[in-house]
């Protein structure tokens, strides 16, 4: 017994920093809510809204009134439906899922590491840098699949590479990665992007089972999504992915968030001690030198398609961490230094990654009470004033996660996740005034509530503004003000009626404007 706490002391002493953390952000951010759980992403509850209706209604889609693809994953709104299964709709399941896949992203590590007989204070340092470069805590609030992600991520790479370290069989870990290859795949569609590094290493080891095997198993998830979404008139990838990615997105501000990004701190090392045991001879098909070559590979499609922002990145940090790690003592094992010398080698460089990082990291968690409290203050109130004054009407918006859990609408997402029209418009070049106007006519839509500055050159003149409300300290909502506006100009009367009413129920922190004359 004393021998096993012994070793694994630095997990113990992770997971204890980990659910502090987590006990108090929930500790604060229900104080600053009023006592709600809230999550620091409206989008969470685009996959909440999405569990919700196909539980209740068999639709897989945000409202009950049809299909939707707006999901940014297609295993997590699965997992939620199980969970909803027993007890129906419920806003703890996403909490309760990240508080176990994130203490298993850090075991996963820990056990990975361990096993490669790393000093344990090294890797008590790699385990509080994961969740301090991660956000951990951050994502887990964030309510969404991300640190499934992680753990997926974590596993599959350690598979893949032993198993092409290993005898040209179809050993254990081959096996196993190849089982893994759907899982990662249909969490986030990243996963096909460790794929396309991985599949092409095995048929260059002359191994065509696992080479071959591992696309068609990672696309089959893919491809069947496809077909289910071609036929309800959608497109094959998910509209989140059109919208959002680089490669769709030009405006997205690509190279400026390379400034923001943990990911490419982690990589210049990786790329030095690469190409240093490479030229030393130390192995192309090591493990550890694999993993490396799958950070730096996988980095690429990355920062072409994807995006760098934290809870993107975020599985290639873990496994950054985990190939230098490794890498980092394989390499002063290869000086036979003495232990000792090794040890303190390794706690240096793992310190120095710390300068960079960690205190933007740690900012990043210390705020995540008040990014919890702008989704309530902002996101969750539109819910509630449209379930008390608008369910079963249409109404149009750019953020529709908490409005669709909440509320009962008709939606016509201006922002295009849960609109296929809107989508098409803004990937063909083609959304305007005109547009705008026939689909809200076709639509039957009265309100809308959105950020005025979603619009290029201002919201259509026909549109009138009735209302505002303001947040204060605005850390992770698109703009600290939202404008409720009466497509239907008849409507302004009765939501001015409506936002005056719902007034005394806002938060004492939102500040709303009525205007007088709409």
């Amino acid at each position: 017994m004393v021998k096993r706490v012994a070793r694994t002391w630095p997990l113990l002493v992770a997971l204890a920093f980990l659910w502090l953390s987590l006990a108090l952000i929930f500790h604060f951010s229900r104080s600053l809510n009023q006592g709600r759980l809230v999550y620091s992403l409206d989008d969470a509850y685009i996959h909440m809204a999405l569990a919700k209706h196909l539980v209740q209604d068999g639709v897989w889609g945000v409202t009950r009134y049809g299909f939707s693809s707006s999901q940014s994953s297609l295993l997590w709104p699965l997992l939620l439906t199980l969970a909803y299964l027993p007890a129906g709709p419920n806003e703890i399941a996403p909490l309760v899922l990240n508080v176990v896949f994130s203490t298993l992203v850090v075991a996963c590590l820990f056990l990975l590491l361990e096993r490669r007989g790393l000093p344990a204070p090294f890797i008590l340092l790699i385990l509080f840098e994961l969740i301090i470069f991660m956000r951990m805590p951050l994502m887990v609030f964030d309510g969404m699949e991300h640190l499934l992600q992680v753990l997926l991520v974590l596993a599959f790479v350690h598979f893949a590479t032993h198993g092409l370290a290993g005898p040209g069989r179809i050993s254990r870990s081959t096996a196993l990665a190849l089982a893994l290859a759907p899982l990662l795949s249909a969490t986030r569609y990243e996963g096909l992007f460790l794929i396309a590094v991985i599949s092409p290493l095995f048929l260059l080891r002359r191994r065509w089972l696992p080479g071959l095997a591992l696309p068609v198993l990672a696309l089959a998830p893919v491809a069947a999504y496809a077909v289910i979404s071609l036929a309800h008139g959608g497109y094959w990838l998910p509209n989140s992915l059109l919208m959002k990615s680089n490669w769709f997105n030009q405006e997205s501000g690509v190279f400026a968030q390379l400034a923001h990004s943990t990911l490419v701190y982690l990589l210049a090392p990786a790329a030095a001690i690469y190409a240093y045991r490479l030229a030393k001879g130390h192995g192309f098909w090591r493990p550890e030198q694999l993993a490396l070559l799958v950070l730096l590979v996988a980095f690429v499609p990355q920062f072409v398609f994807g995006r760098l922002q934290p809870r993107y990145e975020g599985y290639l940090v873990a496994l950054g961490l985990y190939a230098l790690a490794t890498s980092v003592i394989a390499l002063l094992r290869a000086t036979r230094l003495p232990e000792r010398t090794q040890a303190r080698g390794a706690l240096a460089m793992g310190v120095l990654l710390v300068l960079p990082i960690g205190l933007q990291g740690a900012q990043a968690v210390l705020l995540t009470p008040v990014a919890t409290s702008n989704i309530y203050q902002q996101q969750y109130q539109m819910g509630r004033f449209l379930r008390q004054y608008y369910q079963g009407q249409a109404v149009a918006a750019s953020d529709i996660g908490a409005i669709d859990y909440l509320a009962d609408i008709r939606l016509l997402d201006l922002a295009g996740l849960g609109t296929v029209e809107t989508a098409g418009a803004f990937l063909r070049g083609a959304f305007d005034d005109v547009f705008l106007r026939q689909l809200v006519r076709a639509r039957r839509v009265k309100i809308a509530i959105t950020y005025e500055s979603i619009f290029g050159s201002g919201p259509p003149a026909a549109w009138v503004v009735v209302g505002k409300w303001r947040i204060p300290l605005n850390v992770v909502c698109y703009g600290d003000t939202v404008t409720f506006f009466a497509v239907d100009p008849s409507e302004a009367p009765r939501l001015r009626r409506h936002l005056l009413d719902f007034s005394h129920e806002l938060p004492p922190q939102v500040k709303q404007v009525v205007f007088a004359n709409p």
